[in-house]
């Protein structure tokens, strides 16, 4: 007997806690694990060490720190991420700025869309929606 599909599992990275569980919350509806969420450079990049991971959403500005070290991890692991920020794009770092953008307030539609479109990218198995 096999094992059922796993959960396509999406690491959180956000510092506005009320954010992060909106982020957390929407990930379930739409069928992924929410992994996190994590509000910190150092805690990010430990999850990245010690979880699977299908896809990643990241503020990019995290209490004054830069996410772009995570992004790089994720990057060299072939980790599809976007960005979830308040920023317009053009105040976004210039390395970061061609990658997958949600703007802050999100709609649920905005953010499945984008969850989906990193998910096909990586193809981590069935998602139910």
């Amino acid at each position: 007997m096999s094992a059922p599909p796993r959960s396509p599992r999406v690491l959180v990275v956000e510092d506005q806690m009320l954010v992060a569980l909106e982020i957390a919350c929407l990930l379930e509806d739409i069928g992924c694990e929410p992994v996190g969420p994590v509000g910190h450079v150092q805690t990010a990049l430990l999850a990245l060490t010690k979880e699977p991971l299908d896809a990643a959403l990241l503020d990019v500005d995290l209490a004054g720190e830069s996410v772009e070290p995570i992004a790089e991890l994720l990057k060299r692991r072939g980790i599809p991420f976007a960005l979830v920020t308040g920023y317009a794009r053009e105040r976004i770092p210039a390395r970061l700025r061609d990658y997958p953008y949600v703007g802050k307030p999100f709609t649920f539609g905005d953010m499945k869309a984008t969850v989906l479109a990193l998910l096909d990218t990586h193809d981590p198995g069935p998602i139910g929606i």
